[in-house]
């Protein structure tokens, strides 16, 4: 007896294990799931997937999320408008309008104030993205709201783990993981630097068409009276201001202004347009 519990036992070990080795891939407009020999387990029958999560992967058929099993079947039945993965036994879905969490049988355990969730956000930062009357908000992974559902938009890929760029009423600003205000939401654009400058990560601001830099403390280290600042220069932070280009001295907190020929003024003005790099403004859904 003592041994087919045994053998049992590391069947069901086995078993998980295998759940938990099954990882999401696409192709062709399609998701499915390989195993850690990159072998495919589950052909690409799915609108969306995600990796396997403690015996359980989300995946959306029929327009519908639901939670299937390392055969594909669904164990949970895809009839939720939205839903992610789940995270200590609970995982949390939104239907007609309302979210709840259910737990690995599908049963309701927690009705949330929410009306949707933000698919293009979710599980970043051990954090799920929210909706209430079209704003959004985070919530952790056991429901308790961390960031009050005020904003129009949240960039929580960028620009860091540790924080978040947000926009309101068109303007961004800087959040952290807690949703206290770092930088404030009066910017037209911000956007990272490619490389930390002395040794701490460093976004140019823009104003009415001016630019100015600070830091991921929220400390003001150029205010927004430049013409041009240049993000993607490696550890250094290059400006222009009336027709004079220079760089930050940080010794000395100034600008050391250089003399450049017509043609290397003109490659580096060209250099500077970022428009490319700029976070889009327009709400996309996944």
């Amino acid at each position: 007896m003592k041994k087919l519990f045994t053998i049992c036992f590391l069947i069901a070990i086995l078993l998980n294990g295998k759940a938990q080795d099954l990882v999401a891939f696409r192709s062709d407009e399609k998701y499915g799931f390989k195993n850690s020999a990159n072998e495919v387990v589950l052909p690409a029958l799915y609108q969306y997937a995600e990796d396997f999560q403690n015996g359980l992967a989300v995946a959306l058929k029929d327009n519908k999320y639901g939670f299937i099993d390392n055969t594909g079947k669904f164990i949970i039945p895809n009839i939720y408008d939205q839903a992610v993965s789940f995270i200590d036994d609970m995982s949390f879905v939104s239907l007609n309008n309302s979210v709840f969490g259910i737990d690995r049988n599908g049963k309701k355990i927690a009705v949330l104030k929410y009306d949707e969730l933000e698919g293009s956000i979710r599980r970043l930062r051990n954090q799920i993205g929210v909706k209430l009357n079209g704003k959004l908000g985070m919530i952790d992974y056991k429901g308790n709201e961390v960031i009050p559902p005020i904003y129009d938009l949240i960039w929580p890929r960028i620009p860091s783990k540790k924080l978040a760029f947000v926009c309101l009423d068109d303007k961004m600003g800087i959040i952290d993981n807690n949703g206290k205000l770092i930088l404030p939401i009066i910017y037209d654009y911000v956007t990272p630097f490619f490389s930390s400058v002395n040794n701490l990560r460093a976004y140019k601001i823009e104003l009415k068409g001016k630019s100015g830099v600070v830091d991921e403390l929220g400390n003001i280290i150029l205010p927004t009276i430049y013409d041009r600042i240049n993000h993607k220069k490696t550890k250094r932070i290059e400006v222009q201001l009336d027709g004079k280009i220079g760089y930050y001295d940080f010794e000395t907190k100034k600008i050391l202004y250089i003399s450049l020929d017509k043609k290397d003024e003109l490659d580096w003005i060209n250099s500077v347009d970022d428009a490319e790099y700029r976070l889009s403004k327009i709400p996309t859904v996944r």
